[in-house]
């Protein structure tokens, strides 16, 4: 599938190979276990456990922005195998950056210089970003939701659909707004487009449609890099 860049250069999305772990073939009933009781741990953040069943049919790489302690660790055991790459990153080096409850003790420079290294910037060059939230009480007492095997069961399905082919009308309007608004560069157009075609499967499409863009777009819009 083919879209334009902001100069008008032509851009194909490729879909990658996707060599990694076959769904529901796990190497032992342990970890599938032990992926299924980490799924069920995760609790207010059904916004991430969509990510992550997105990046599962694709095998995309993912970043999980969070504070240390609120799931980020039994996401990534989930995605382990899955996914072509799985990184966990605070916003800040006291983590609390952004965090509405808890008042973050690190300088605009060290947040600056944190947010400047080469891990960090690494972690922003992945097909889905995604921040985790503190759950709330009331969150973490109530049930783990929909269950792993239902999810890995729709990604085994998704994954059976063939690659989407293009994009309709609106939805190639609607990516090309935004990366006028939001100035998304030539390999974010890219991850955007391959991220839509992970989505488009999921909902059996044969091309990306304007709700499968959409989705792709907030996976980027909010951590571009500052020039």
């Amino acid at each position: 599938m083919t879209t334009s860049d902001s100069e008008g250069r032509e851009v194909t999305a490729m879909a990658r190979p996707e060599t990694h772990a076959s769904i529901g073939t796990e190497s032992s009933a342990e970890l599938s276990n032990a992926r299924s009781v980490a799924w069920s741990i995760v609790r207010g953040n059904d916004h991430v456990k969509r990510a992550a069943e997105v990046a599962m049919v694709g095998a995309h790489s993912i970043t999980l922005l969070a504070r240390p302690g609120n799931g980020q660790t039994q996401v990534e055991v989930v995605l382990d195998g899955f996914c072509e790459r799985v990184s966990c990153i605070a916003w800040c080096r006291c983590g609390h950056f952004l965090e509405p409850a808890v008042e973050c003790t690190c300088t605009a420079s060290e947040i600056r210089r944190y947010q400047n290294t080469k891990r960090f910037q690494r972690a922003l060059d992945a097909d889905i970003i995604v921040q985790i939230v503190a759950p709330t009480t009331r969150e973490l007492l109530g049930n783990g939701g929909e269950s792993l095997h239902a999810v890995l069961a729709r990604v085994a399905a998704a994954r059976l659909v063939a690659v989407p082919t293009g994009l309709d009308t609106a939805a190639r309007s609607l990516l090309e707004a935004a990366q006028c608004r939001l100035g998304f560069t030539a390999e974010q157009v890219q991850r955007i487009l391959r991220v839509a075609s992970s989505i488009a499967r999921l909902d059996n499409a044969t091309v990306l449609t304007p709700a499968s863009i959409v989705e792709a777009v907030q996976y980027q819009s909010r951590f571009t890099r500052s020039r």
